[in-house]
């Protein structure tokens, strides 16, 4: 036990490279993954793999780079260089690389077990997502769907969405806009792609619901209550 209290200060501090690159790389992994509607990572073993490499893996390269295991003194300085290392993780990650600080392919072993683990993202979200977009693009294709109406909820939402950068809000705004020039079927091959990157998973279903795709929601979401239903076309 005494062992464990010496050597505690230095493990904390190897921690912290990890913990600071999971809140970075967790931006990564859900941009990537916008076109999951059902996503969700905490019933995911894909997911956990990830977690655990995005978390170790900074915290290892720490440890050799700043040579913990001489115990140099734990000051605040040394904090906040494993602070700015998980920040900064993949390109500081890389750099030290091509200088030959590790002796044994830490890259590659990173790499392959990310790989691996959106391999089982994949394995569980591939087919019900396809599915889903599939489906959703043949019935806006129908008159049922309210285009417009969905629309103008969209241009609303990327207006309202606070967590957005002005120049990304101005992006999709600009996106919308191009789309309701276009003629219905090229609107129809547009939404889908929209619909990834302004709305929230978890805001999915409403959207659904404003542009009139009852059957889409009703399969995919069954016990989504509804909350206010557009005009019928």
């Amino acid at each position: 036990m005494s062992k464990v209290l010496e050597w505690l200060p230095w493990v904390l501090i190897a921690l912290l490279p990890g913990v600071f690159n999971v809140v970075v790389a967790y931006k990564q992994l859900d941009d990537r993954c916008r076109g999951l509607p059902f996503f969700e990572p905490w019933k995911n073993e894909g997911f956990w793999l990830w977690l655990l490499m995005q978390f170790v893996t900074p915290g290892i390269a720490f440890w050799f780079i700043a040579n913990l295991i001489a115990q140099p003194e734990p000051s605040f300085s040394l904090a906040m260089w494993a602070i700015a290392f998980g920040l900064t993780f993949v390109s500081i990650f890389n750099a030290y690389i091509e200088t030959g600080v590790f002796n044994f392919d830490i890259k590659s072993i990173y790499s392959i077990l990310i790989g691996l683990a959106y391999a089982l993202i994949a394995k569980r979200q591939t087919r019900k997502s396809a599915d889903f977009w599939s489906k959703l693009h043949r019935e806006l294709s129908t008159t049922n769907a309210t285009i417009e109406y969905g629309l103008e909820f969209l241009e609303s939402y990327a207006s309202s969405d606070v967590a957005l950068t002005i120049e990304l809000r101005d992006t999709y705004l600009k996106r919308l806009a191009e789309t309701q020039a276009k003629a219905i079927a090229e609107q129809v091959n547009d939404i889908p792609a929209l619909l990834r990157v302004i709305i929230r998973r978890q805001d999915l279903p409403y959207v659904l619901e404003q542009f009139g795709c009852k059957q889409t929601l009703t399969e995919f979401f069954p016990r989504f209550k509804g909350g206010n239903v557009p005009p019928s076309p």
